[in-house]
């Protein structure tokens, strides 16, 4: 059988939140097309008179999100998350839906993403991809989501390059997050199953269903 192409075209000014939102809908991945910036970046992969004129006349000012819906889940629970979510912000929006030749859609996307080095020493690293850190390297585990994405954003960018010239021998570190003792409640499942979304220390944590099961956890009985 065929898997599902889901197509959610929005501004593209809007893609970050509109692909948050997509991100809560499967737990591997969604595939982002985007334009907006192509007559910048394109002159610093290769003179703009070599870029295919097919790719330049591609829509700028709107993106579009595929997410790949698998023949044994239903592209209907998918859509009314998403449509209700889009409504709330609101964003305008459009929904679309072709078939594809079943492929394997859940691992495809990882191709894309490769170990990466941010800073001088970090180096991001997906957890399905082998790598050999050189003399000096720190790798950290991540794969792309979310919360931490790939290491490629300016901002990642800076923060780790801040991290690395602040953080000495004998700094004490503030605890953040998942640690022993932290009341959990779940508030929110992905139509699919997963991800799901945590309120925990007075925030809102999305996290995959594969992570967490990584967090020993104990019921709390609340009289």
């Amino acid at each position: 059988m065929d898997w599902t192409d889901l197509q959610i075209t929005v501004p593209a000014k809007d893609i970050d939140t509109a692909a948050a939102i997509a991100q809560m809908v499967v737990p591997y991945g969604i595939y982002i097309e985007d334009y907006s910036d192509l007559t910048e970046e394109a002159p610093r992969i290769a003179h703009i008179d070599l870029i295919d004129e097919e790719l330049l006349a591609k829509d700028r000012s709107n993106a579009i999100i595929h997410i790949y819906i698998s023949p044994e889940q239903s592209p209907a629970e998918a859509i009314a998350y998403l449509t209700a979510r889009l409504d709330q912000e609101p964003i305008p929006y459009t929904v679309d839906t072709s078939a594809v030749k079943e492929e394997e859609w859940s691992t495809a996307w990882k191709d894309y993403y490769h170990p990466t080095p941010i800073g001088r020493r970090l180096v991001v690293c997906p957890t399905w991809e082998e790598y050999a850190p050189r003399e000096g390297e720190v790798v950290m585990r991540l794969d792309p989501g979310m919360a931490f994405g790939t290491g490629t954003h300016h901002t990642t960018r800076l923060c780790a390059g801040m991290l690395e010239e602040t953080v000495t021998p004998g700094c004490r570190l503030l605890d953040m997050g998942l640690i022993p003792k932290t009341k959990i409640t779940v508030t929110k499942v992905a139509p699919m199953g997963d991800p799901i979304e945590l309120r925990l220390r007075g925030y809102t944590l999305t996290i995959r269903v594969e992570d967490a099961r990584n967090i020993t956890v104990a019921e709390v009985i609340q009289a």
